[in-house]
């Protein structure tokens, strides 16, 4: 096993021993039952930062505790932490231990500010596995997080999430009860990133499954900071970050929350006034082959009728959008990049053809059919786009053939029927 001393093991390594090591942390604190958490140097161990979390973890069993004070030195140590990596925080163990801290506390500072810790106690019973707990914990802020914005009540939003309002229809100030403030936020949006490469790996192992409760806070904090220009705000940063979720998960849930925090941001970012362009950028090659292979597992048929109405259209849009920008921004033009691209385009034809096949249960409504022409005329103009810029003859070809395996005629003979079925000015 690679060990980086203070840093503790690579990400291959620890992804396979974290919670045989929480497990083992909290067994030895139950024996002797008291840590030391103040510390002189410039960060907290690593030793010390994963008996704390292997504590918070198995809260449902020991009872709910507050965790500003240790947060404090955790922001600290993190901050000393990633001026010395200056990278990709997650691929040491001490960089993840802090992410999943983060995770956890404000899950947990959600759940006790809605007054709902005694009844997911009372849900949790001390047998539930850690690992479990976790996720369900991480399941109910979310929850609760979504509730308040049903019942459009951001007071209350803000509220459960720590933070004291100062107008709900300007700004919300200071800091959370956690110690989370604003600048933690926007800093913890730059580092997680920055390490964007290692998020699919991490959540398809089940490490990192609460993550999108962190983008969740982090996109109404910048939301409604009033004194930063729109265009300097990191929403695309955020949604980069969001889509990377959607790719790992496999529960219709999470899918729905992370849909609706990736179209809030993209009404803000698309909009015809919009000073933002679609900068997304792969960390390298490989950053892009496994978001590409992610995106490709979604949408590899047979894809399940059950989907369609789960990954709308919408986001379905925005996701094509992404991967690919990210494929073609980079520049110069990179071959492997290119290599990605009749994949990419065979999947979003992919998720075009599902939305043809829920006509079994009856003919179209009409809001469907306007999303579906919408969706086929920006996957073509993206791809005519492409086809103008490119250089790359063999991806030109490999696209061509897997545009005619689709039966694109027969594709695009339909979306025109729905256009004649279409009615007023705008078909």
């Amino acid at each position: 096993m690679q060990d980086h001393s203070e840093w503790g093991p690579s990400l291959n390594d620890y992804s396979d021993t974290f919670e045989r090591r929480i497990q083992q942390s909290f067994a030895e604190y139950a024996k002797r039952q008291d840590i030391l958490v103040s510390t002189g140097a410039k960060w907290v161990p690593l030793s010390t930062l994963e008996t704390v979390l292997a504590i918070s973890e198995h809260m449902y069993q020991l009872g709910f505790q507050a965790g500003g004070q240790i947060y404090t030195q955790i922001m600290a140590s993190l901050r000393e932490y990633s001026k010395i990596q200056g990278g990709d925080i997650l691929k040491h163990y001490y960089g993840f231990i802090c992410v999943r801290h983060l995770v956890h506390m404000i899950s947990l500072g959600t759940v006790e500010n809605s007054k709902k810790a005694n009844a997911f106690l009372t849900k949790t019973p001390p047998s539930t596995p850690w690992t479990k707990a976790s996720e369900q914990l991480s399941e109910a802020a979310l929850e609760l997080m979504f509730r308040a914005v049903a019942a459009e009540d951001m007071v209350t939003l803000f509220s459960i999430m720590g933070f004291v309002p100062v107008n709900p229809l300007v700004a919300f100030k200071g800091a959370c009860d956690n110690g989370l403030t604003e600048e933690d936020a926007w800093f913890w949006i730059d580092v997680l990133w920055k390490s964007r490469k290692s998020i699919i790996f991490l959540r398809s192992k089940g490490l990192l499954h609460g993550l999108p409760v962190l983008l969740f806070v982090f996109y109404h904090i910048t939301q409604y900071t009033n004194d930063v220009p729109t265009f300097q705000r990191p929403w695309l940063k955020i949604q980069d970050l969001v889509l990377r979720c959607y790719l790992s998960t496999t529960k219709d849930s999470d899918r729905q929350y992370l849909r609706q925090i990736s179209q809030w941001i993209q009404d803000l970012v698309n909009g015809p006034k919009s000073p933002l362009t679609l900068d997304y950028q792969p960390v390298d090659d490989d950053d892009a082959r496994e978001v590409v292979r992610a995106y490709n597992t979604l949408l590899s048929p047979p894809i399940p009728l059950s989907l369609a109405p789960v990954m709308l259209l919408d986001i379905s849009i925005t996701m094509f959008r992404w991967v690919y920008y990210m494929l073609t921004n980079p520049q110069p033009r990179r071959p492997a990049l290119d290599e990605l691209v009749p994949s990419a385009t065979k999947a979003a034809f992919e998720r075009l053809w599902l939305e043809i096949d829920r006509e079994c249960d009856g003919l179209m409504v009409g809001a469907r059919r306007g999303y579906t022409r919408m969706y086929a005329m920006d996957l073509i103009w993206l791809l005519s786009i492409y086809h103008k810029k490119s250089n790359n003859l063999p991806s030109q070809d490999a696209l061509l053939k897997i545009l005619f395996n689709l039966e694109i005629y027969s594709l695009i003979g339909r979306i025109l029927m729905f256009v004649t079925w279409e009615t007023g000015k705008h078909h």
